[in-house]
């Protein structure tokens, strides 16, 4: 990694009412990107497709609270909200008044709660494969997805957690993938508020309760919304194109569920041009 000032790696520590938020970033100058992951990742997650967006962009991902090496919440969190109000502290923290989001997943369920919630802070949103998990379906089917693995002496449940999450797939990048893994280790724990999840449920506990087209209604920013071609997801394209009352689509080249390494530098093209466009609020 080069040691320019705008290229380099930044990472710290902001401090809330609810403990230390971890966040990876890079870029000094430009309108400050804040970036949500999927679960159970980190702000590691986006880290090799910085150098792309702080080109035009200062970057700044956020690692959800229990997740990565951000502090658990004092209390289980229940509700997308209690997401929302401590990445709302967050931006507080790293003095980031109006902000561009873009939220991955899991991550999109709470930049639209922040959008809708705060509007004077969010200038634009981006959301990668969104899809509304608020019923029962979408709970029976992240609790299936979602699940603790215990602890074995033997350190089987290592091998148990490194397939479950594709470390043994056909081409995986497997520097990558271990630097991951850490962060899927990290979110396997015992948690009786999310049932046979555990820790790693906490996030999809509470997405799978949220009301997320209905939410999108109330979200005032221009949004870009990213599904991928080969996205078992794209169902829920126009539905939330529908619901977004100043929302555009976007369809990129994708074997699956869309992730920025399908085709990295399209994205992040498309990213930037939405995020610097005319007419903005």
């Amino acid at each position: 990694m080069t040691t320019h000032q705008g290229t380099r790696l930044l990472r710290g520590f902001a401090q809330t009412p609810h403990g230390s938020i971890e966040w990876r970033g890079m870029g000094d100058s430009g309108r400050p990107l804040v970036m949500f992951h999927p679960t159970p990742s980190s702000a590691y997650h986006f880290e090799p497709h910085f150098p792309r967006l702080s080109r035009r962009a200062r970057v700044v991902a956020m690692s959800t609270p229990g997740y990565g090496d951000s502090d658990d919440p004092p209390e289980p969190y229940t509700t997308i909200a209690e997401f929302a109000q401590t990445a709302l502290w967050f931006l507080d923290a790293m003095a980031l008044e109006r902000v561009d989001l873009y939220g991955a997943w899991t991550g999109a369920q709470t930049a639209v709660e922040l959008a809708a919630a705060h509007p004077d802070r969010v200038r634009r949103l981006v959301l990668e494969e969104p899809w509304d998990y608020g019923n029962p379906e979408g709970r029976a089917l992240h609790e299936t997805i979602h699940r603790y693995i215990p602890e074995q002496e033997d350190g089987s449940h290592l091998v148990e957690l490194w397939r479950k999450y594709g470390g043994d797939r056909p081409g995986v990048d497997l520097e990558r993938f271990s630097r991951r893994f850490i962060d899927f280790l990290r979110a396997n724990g015992e948690e009786p508020t999310y049932g046979a999840m555990g820790r790693e449920g906490a996030a999809p506990y509470c997405f799978t309760r949220y009301p997320f087209l209905a939410r999108l209604r109330d979200v005032s920013a221009p949004t870009l919304v990213i599904h991928g071609s080969g996205s078992k997801l794209m169902p829920a394209h126009q539905a939330c194109l529908d619901a977004l009352p100043r929302g555009e689509g976007l369809i990129l080249p994708s074997a699956w569920i869309f992730t920025p390494d399908d085709a990295p530098e399209q994205w992040a093209d498309a990213v930037l041009s939405f995020l610097e466009a005319e007419g903005d609020p």
